[in-house]
């Protein structure tokens, strides 16, 4: 069985991501991007490996009915993710399933800041219950 520690990669003094292998998906991650002590703005790259063959992205504290817009890009080489919130200050998850047959943690490389340099922004609506 292959391990299922979760891995942590260091994004900035402030940020960390942890990559958990997901528990209904056997070639899935989760990351957790977290802000240790103070906000930091919502824009990622995360650098992988492996194609990416689905994605999904939330930021758990959202409730009610909220309009966003976001840029997000899955690359050769990774998934690039650009929310408006101006501040991370709260868990941000990201979900990704690779093609692969592997630990699909391994694929995960690195998390980076990123400037939204490229991304094509649209206007969503997101609606979670309390």
């Amino acid at each position: 069985m292959e391990p299922r520690a979760p891995i942590i990669l260091p994004i900035s003094e402030n940020l960390r991501a942890v990559v958990h292998r997901a528990d209904d998906n056997r070639r899935a991650v989760v990351l957790h991007i977290q802000a240790k002590d103070r906000e930091e703005p919502v824009a990622f790259r995360v650098s992988t490996t492996c194609p990416i063959i689905s994605h999904f992205w939330e930021l758990p504290q959202l409730r009610g009915g909220n309009w966003l817009t976001v840029a997000e890009d899955v690359t050769p080489d990774g998934y690039r993710l650009w929310v408006n919130q101006s501040f991370l200050d709260h868990p941000l998850v990201i979900g990704l399933e690779f093609q692969t047959d592997c630990n699909p943690a391994v694929c995960v490389t690195g998390v980076s800041l990123w400037d939204g340099e490229g991304g094509s922004p649209s206007l969503i609506t997101l609606s979670q219950t309390p």
